[in-house]
């Protein structure tokens, strides 16, 4: 085995699933919410609905 062929063997690192939570946790299960009310609430994507969301979205965001 060369230098080059060591290098990258040893370079991979395994998946850590607990770091990877850790960073995509809160935008999964937002998107999960997000997701099942499109699909059981009547008129959720509607534009009205959508609207008021951003509004809300962008108070919350402007006061944190």
């Amino acid at each position: 085995m060369t230098t080059q062929h060591k290098l990258l063997a040893t370079a991979r690192k395994p998946l850590d699933t607990r770091a990877l939570l850790d960073n995509w946790a809160m935008l999964l299960a937002a998107l999960g919410i997000f997701l099942l009310c499109a699909l059981l609430i009547d008129n959720f994507l509607s534009p009205l609905n959508m609207r008021g969301l951003g509004l809300a979205i962008s108070t919350v965001g402007i006061a944190a």
